[in-house]
């Protein structure tokens, strides 16, 4: 019984830790899938003012302030009152700032005007400086960098394909949100027989038995079944481990 309180402290303690490690992202730039692109819905231009987070700023319109939601993503949230933030918050956030801060944009309605929250939803681009016109959809371009998940708010789904395949290719790299994601995804590696089972990350090695807990490289941690710990019934036969994960954050 000993053995298997231990089992099951190890095993909590690797849950509740959280992964660490080096996060790629892009360089904020028009994306090779934007070319060609431009608004499409009813315009407006509008001057930003301040970055709230990934996905919200402020911007004048007409001498009026005003605070537009992005359409088609979610990113990460930043720590306010009692909400902690979630990871890379303050990355999308910066990201969003390196994008549109002080800029002039144009904002594309599609078929809502505000949220529930009285802020507009609108698609944020940014015209070029240059002597040929071309558009950069900060929407998309913060999907491609991988520093916002792609969700689907209907009826506002004009530019949903382009925006699923500027994450799909973030996934595919590995960048941002998706990094983190593909780093502490767990990899049942094998087993040992007699209930022992092994689990891999990039940063470490989990190996757990019925009486023993060993890990290699233990830079961080790995996050395994809420019964990955194996357990033996009162006849002394192995159960097989659940494939429910403990979250790590």
């Amino acid at each position: 019984m000993r053995a298997i309180a231990t089992l099951g402290a190890a095993a909590l303690l690797l849950a509740a830790c959280q992964v660490t490690g080096p996060v790629q992202t892009a360089t904020p730039s028009a994306s090779p899938s934007q070319s060609g692109l431009q608004p499409h819905g009813e315009t407006q231009e509008a001057t930003v003012v301040s970055i709230v987070d990934g996905d919200t700023i402020h911007v004048d319109i007409g001498g009026q302030e005003f605070r537009v939601r992005y359409i088609g993503i979610d990113a990460p949230e930043i720590a306010h009152d009692t909400n902690p933030g979630e990871r890379l918050g303050p990355e999308a956030t910066q990201a969003n700032a390196a994008l549109v801060e002080g800029h002039r944009v144009i904002l594309e309605k599609d078929t809502s005007d505000t949220d529930q929250f009285g802020r507009l939803l609108r698609y944020v681009w940014l015209p070029s400086d240059g002597p040929l016109l071309q558009w950069t959809m900060v929407d998309l371009e913060l999907a491609a960098e991988g520093m916002a998940d792609v969700k689907h708010y209907p009826p506002d789904t004009y530019w949903q394909s382009l925006l699923q395949q500027a994450e799909d290719q973030a996934k595919a790299a590995d960048l941002g949100i998706w990094a983190l994601d593909a780093q502490s995804q767990p990899r049942d590696v094998g087993s040992g027989g007699y209930g022992v089972r092994i689990f891999q990350n990039d940063f470490l090695t989990a190996i757990l038995s019925p009486r023993n807990v060993q890990m290699s490289q233990p830079r961080t941690s790995i996050r395994v079944p809420s019964t990955a710990v194996p357990r033996r019934s009162h006849s002394e036969t192995p159960r097989s481990s659940a494939t429910k994960w403990v979250s790590s954050v």
